[in-house]
């Protein structure tokens, strides 16, 4: 069984020398926005992520980081991807996540 080495990237880690990361890492995922009850804050360095990773092969999937308190406000949080996507996102190949600061209870969706 080969084990493999992932990294959680968002703006707090600034610039990432993607170059050496590549030598050290077989995948990434990257925060694209950060939801609350009021905003969205779109993560500012994660277009920066997204075109090192392609440019240079490294398989990544994208998150959100979202704060809802209820199956609707999570889907809602979730289609927001796929209604505004990042540029630098293809939906054929990249994975998405969506991780939750509260613990509610989310039906699996398929989209």
């Amino acid at each position: 069984n080969k084990q493999c080495l992932g990294v959680d990237v968002s703006s707090y880690q600034g610039n990432i020398d993607w170059e050496t990361a590549k030598n050290y890492i077989d995948f990434a995922i990257i925060r694209v926005a950060n939801f609350n009850s009021s905003d969205t804050f779109l993560d500012s360095k994660c277009e920066y992520n997204i075109s090192e990773c392609k440019r240079l092969g490294i398989p990544f999937g994208i998150y959100i980081f979202s704060t809802a308190t209820t199956k609707e406000e999570a889907n809602q949080d979730c289609s927001y991807l796929f209604d505004q996507p990042p540029n630098s996102v293809s939906h054929s190949y990249t994975r998405v996540m969506l991780f939750l600061r509260y613990s509610i209870l989310v039906k699996a969706t398929s989209f």
